[in-house]
């Protein structure tokens, strides 16, 4: 939370145009964000019970299964945010406000949408593997693993890449993708490696 909230606060220091277009894509990332907590909370009571009551085989279905839903209803998204991304923007225009005076912060947020886009399904499979590793009690290396990649992949390069550097938005947003893949192959990288049964 701290690193999203370190994000949103650096590109607020690049612009109002890029603050406005970046929360609106958050907002939209919602729709996938949160639906993923959910499954990644389900897949830990599942895998938690699973293991609890010594079947393995169990937990290693339960998260086969989440996993093919998941993927399912992130796909339908991804079409969305890369075909029908201007819709999806104009629902945030002001009454107000011109359309003409919006298209800056569209233009933008289109651009964001197709980052959320190259980053949404690995998010979604680090929720589902955060998920069985939380269930499986797993928890300190779910610590560790956030707390390292939000300060090495996303807070000091995102600060010194704006502060010394003068990047722009788009700079912040690939660090954001670093971050999201980083913590995707720390988490899957642990449930393959299958410690996570045994404890």
């Amino acid at each position: 939370i701290f690193a999203f909230t370190f994000f949103i606060f650096m590109v607020g220091r690049i612009g109002k145009i890029q603050l406005a277009a970046t929360n609106i894509v958050f907002s939209i990332n919602s729709l996938a964000f949160m639906p993923m907590m959910g499954f990644s909370l389900g897949t830990s009571t599942l895998v938690g019970q699973a293991l609890g009551r010594n079947r393995i085989a169990e937990a290693i279905a339960a998260t086969k299964a989440t996993i093919h839903i998941v993927l399912g209803y992130i796909f339908i998204l991804l079409i969305l945010f890369l075909f029908l991304p201007q819709p999806l923007l104009e629902l945030f225009r002001p009454r107000h406000l011109a359309l003409e005076n919006f298209a800056p912060i569209i233009s933008i947020g289109i651009v964001l949408l197709r980052f959320v886009a190259a980053y949404i399904f690995l998010d979604a499979l680090y929720m589902v593997c955060i998920g069985v590793l939380k269930g499986a009690g797993d928890t300190r290396f779910i610590m560790w693993s956030i707390a390292t990649a939000s300060l090495f992949v996303m807070i000091l390069p995102i600060y010194i890449g704006i502060e010394y550097f003068g990047f722009g938005i788009y700079f912040a947003w690939i660090c954001l993708i670093l971050f999201v893949f980083f913590l995707f192959m720390l988490s899957f990288g642990r449930y393959l490696q299958g410690s996570w049964k045994h404890m």
